[in-house]
């Protein structure tokens, strides 16, 4: 998944390095859309700017003379999206979570705003506060979706 930082479009990275040739030939990648004939991209490991919403990519492998594909799905989510399923994780998952639930609406009001990520972070402390003793792995899930926000 990844975070547009427009709420249009995102860059996203196509990773094709756990392909391999049994007989060590080189191999060459290409990345298509489904249903698209010209190539999206290529190279093992290349960059594509992709729409919000959820886009089937098919990468093929091929040595020369045998190839292989592989289906891929990429899913590109708007800022706003992305806070309404931290705000889901913090309901389904933690007791008491009006006061995260709380900031994290009012990150949600202030997106295109400078101090939305004044909210988020004030989530993350409060996340630190009251998650982290109970559930670090709910806190390193979380977190993992803050750091996307907060790099945008």
């Amino acid at each position: 998944m990844y975070i547009s930082p427009n709420g249009t479009n995102a860059t996203v990275v196509l990773d094709g390095s756990r392909s391999s040739d049994p007989d060590g030939d080189p191999l060459d990648y290409t990345w298509y859309e489904l249903g698209i004939t010209n190539p999206l991209a290529s190279g093992v490991v290349t960059h594509a700017v992709l729409p919000v919403g959820t886009q089937q990519l098919l990468l093929v492998v091929s040595d020369g003379l045998v190839s292989n594909t592989n289906a891929v799905t990429v899913e590109v989510i708007t800022t706003a999206h992305a806070l309404e399923r931290l705000v889901a994780m913090v309901n389904s998952a933690v007791a008491r979570p009006q006061p995260l639930r709380a900031t994290l609406k009012a990150a949600l009001d202030l997106i295109g705003r400078d101090s939305a990520a004044n909210q988020l972070l004030a989530f993350q402390n409060q996340v630190r506060a009251r998650v982290a003793p109970f559930d670090p792995a709910l806190v390193r899930i979380s977190f993992g979706g803050l750091w996307m926000l907060l790099t945008l």
